[in-house]
């Protein structure tokens, strides 16, 4: 019987690649063991961390008197947003984007999960409101009076790419590409899955309106 001279390569090759393959999977699998223990041992550690008094924490506050309250009273739009925004008025509001259960029980303790989730709805609410409210003033063309609510949504971490977009098309108008620049600056602080889209959004309006 003859043997093709290409027979043993091809098997010396195939044992190889069988032997990288086993490699690769051991290795695969010792990463994912290692990442489950990693991840049981801060849920367990997280679980059993004393409660830590929340009093303590600095929580967001509205400043209402930089907003055009009442102003547009005639705008269902605008008046349904303060409304929200009156509601929120007396109740505690925390950002806790980015934080997964398990970071919350660490930092603050497990038995206070259930109320910091409740303040962290406050803000997510908050941020949408924001927007809501500042796109609504600028389709009846308040801009001025949009851009103390954008800056203000910006300043307590929104990570909202409309937020974001709206505001820097104010700046635009007005020539204030150093503020633009800013933007991109504060969504680098961002501890979201939204923030590189803003920050690729803001540097292509960047590239394609700023002077030459």
């Amino acid at each position: 019987m003859n043997i093709s001279p290409f027979a043993f390569p091809l098997f010396g090759c195939f044992i190889i690649f069988i032997l990288w393959f086993n490699y690769e999977r051991r290795k695969h699998e010792k990463i994912e063991e290692k990442r489950d223990e990693d991840f049981w041992k801060r849920e367990h550690d997280a679980n059993f961390t004393r409660r830590k008094n929340l009093d303590a924490i600095e929580y967001i506050k509205i400043p209402y008197d930089s907003f055009p309250m009442e102003k547009y009273a005639d705008s269902e739009t605008i008046s349904q947003s303060e409304i929200i925004l009156l509601e929120l008025k007396d109740k505690r509001i925390l950002n806790l984007t980015g934080k997964t259960a398990t970071d919350i029980k660490l930092e603050y303790g497990a038995s206070n999960l259930s109320v910091l989730t409740e303040y962290d709805e406050n803000y997510i609410l908050l941020v949408r409101t924001l927007q809501q409210y500042a796109d609504a003033l600028c389709t009846l063309g308040y801009t001025e009076d949009a851009l103390p609510v954008l800056e203000y949504a910006i300043s307590i971490g929104s990570d909202i790419k409309a937020t974001y977009m709206l505001l820097a098309d104010i700046y635009h108008q007005r020539g204030l590409y150093d503020k633009i620049s800013g933007l991109a600056d504060n969504a680098q602080k961002l501890n979201s899955l939204m923030k590189q889209p803003i920050i690729n959004a803001l540097n292509e309006l960047l590239s394609e309106h700023s002077p030459s």
